[in-house]
């Protein structure tokens, strides 16, 4: 049996330094979880009370927050938010306030957190957009997925305002909206209810996160309490399909009435809302439609017809055509309109949409019983200028306004100018408004007292809402003729150019307020 060694295992020394670095390593992880800790219970701190939350706001760059009152985790109010962001604009909430703002773990894998407002509120909202050049549309976004959950039950705002301080604005909007629904796949709003003007508008829409952005909106109106008419018409819409290429469907419905027939208006188009030529298809049928329905400022009519539209190309024309009947054409003193049909093309390339043709107009005036005219022309628009070229054919104005003279006329008309210019800066100022070059060249004859007399008028003119000058004019009636050139401005007296102003013969009898 072998003897039990004598020699004990002596330990090795610890590795020089080993237990140092150990000691820096626990060191410095437990300073980054104090750092962490700190970061996070400053930031819980400054959203959990008053002074913090105050103190957070103001260095958000380009927002200031008056009259702040609450914490923003819990409930929280101010007076007024004001946001400008650069290249986009300004938003300015008014009487903002939620209660019962929540921050907590989303339930899903796909999400950071859940926020959770029980009520969101505004007294008024309004967006400013900067002025920017157009651009052309960008393609569909990817996805649009958040990392953030955010359920808002109870949204009311009473008034937004989009653009100018003159726009329509809608009040009295109320919905439900779940952006990150279904663990992040779906962004939602039910329960949308608003006014705008006369109209009182309801629906829900909700899209996909992901790829092909399902999108699936409904939208329904009907005449306000105030509305006039009496007439109870109801529009529905819906968009369904990938966000890049929806099917948009519309009806119009109104049931017949002691005074009316039955109404209705039907629309199916593809949109294509990333592409340089929005319109993909269109259908749109039209049965005794009265504008007057809608809005009591808007003439009586009872328009029948059908519009389409084709895409071939990007390269290839697309074409718009319709063709209108009005059975209730009458003057416009009588609250009609003096329309009796109206067959339009137009044609623009996809590709360039910076020029588009209006290929034929034709619309015959007047009323129902009897013609008022003809009117024929084609027009174009190129690169930010625009022309028309008219021929009036037997126009009786009479027959279009009870309150025009007695007399027909034809002959053509030619109309150009160009589109104002866009602003650069950020305010609503109206650009101005550029003059229009005018060549006329009208005969006719006028009735108003004693035996029909013929007029002639021939004009070459430039007219603004601040100035006109007439380069040329000769007008004659009956007997009485006058070459006229004149300059005028406003809150200026018009002047004679070059001493043009020849009235030849001037017979009170014959040719009333006709000569110069």
């Amino acid at each position: 049996m072998a003897e039990p060694s004598d020699v004990q295992a002596v330990p090795a020394p610890p590795a020089k330094g080993r237990g140092r670095a150990g000691r820096w390593v626990a060191a410095t992880l437990a300073l980054l979880v104090l750092l962490v800790a700190a970061v996070v219970g400053s930031a819980w701190w400054a959203l959990g009370s008053a002074s913090g939350s105050a103190w957070l706001l103001s260095k958000v760059p380009g927002l200031e927050v008056t009259g702040v009152r609450g914490a923003l985790l819990g409930d929280f109010a101010a007076d007024e938010v004001d946001l400008r962001i650069d290249g986009s604009g300004r938003l300015h909430i008014f009487g903002l306030q939620w209660r019962g703002l929540d921050i907590g773990r989303a339930p899903g894998s796909r999400l950071w957190l859940r926020v959770a407002i029980a009520e969101l509120s505004a007294s008024r909202i309004e967006w400013q957009a900067a002025s920017q050049a157009p651009s052309s549309p960008g393609g569909a976004p990817a996805n649009l997925e958040l990392p953030v959950e955010l359920d808002v039950p109870a949204l009311r705002v009473g008034e937004i305002r989009i653009g100018p301080a003159d726009a329509a604005p809608l009040r009295d909007v109320a919905a439900s909206l779940h952006l990150g629904a279904d663990n992040g796949g779906v962004h939602r709003i039910d329960g949308l209810a608003l006014s705008r003007g006369n109209l009182r508008i309801s629906g829900s829409a909700q899209i996909a996160t992901a790829a092909p952005l399902q999108l699936e909106a409904r939208v329904e109106a009907v005449p306000g309490a105030d509305a006039g008419g009496g007439l109870a018409w109801r529009a529905k819409a819906s968009a369904v399909g990938p966000l890049a290429e929806p099917l948009v469907q519309a009806t119009v419905h109104a049931p017949a009435s002691a005074d009316r027939p039955e109404q209705s208006l039907d629309v199916r188009a593809t949109l294509r809302p990333f592409a340089t030529w929005p319109l993909g298809t269109l259908d749109l049928t039209a049965k005794a439609l009265d504008l007057s329905a809608f809005d009591p400022a808007l003439p009586l009519t009872a328009l029948s017809g059908e519009a389409t539209a084709t895409t071939e190309g990007a390269d290839r024309p697309s074409v718009v055509s319709a063709s209108l009947r009005n059975a209730l054409a009458g003057p416009w003193s009588d609250a009609r309109l003096p329309l009796r049909s109206l067959d339009l093309e137009v044609r623009a390339r996809p590709d360039d949409l910076e020029v588009l043709d209006v290929q034929t107009f034709a619309a015959d005036l007047g009323s129902a019983a009897r013609s008022g005219g003809r009117i024929e022309g084609r027009g174009r628009w190129s690169h930010g200028s625009w022309n028309v070229e008219a021929r009036l054919a037997d126009v009786e104005p009479a027959r279009l306004d009870a309150r025009a003279p007695p007399m027909t006329i034809g002959g053509t008309v030619a109309l150009s100018g160009a589109a104002p210019t866009p602003s650069t800066s950020t305010s609503n100022v109206t650009p101005p408004v550029t003059p229009v070059e005018i060549r006329a060249d009208l005969s006719g004859k006028v009735a108003d007292r004693g035996p029909a007399r013929a007029v002639q008028l021939r004009l070459d003119a430039t007219a603004s809402p601040t100035r006109i000058e007439i380069r040329s004019a000769e007008a004659k009636a009956g007997d009485a003729s006058a070459t006229l050139s004149v300059v005028g401005g406003r809150g200026a007296a018009p002047r004679p150019q070059g001493g043009r102003t020849a009235p030849t013969r001037v017979d009170p009898a014959a040719g009333r307020g006709a000569a110069g």
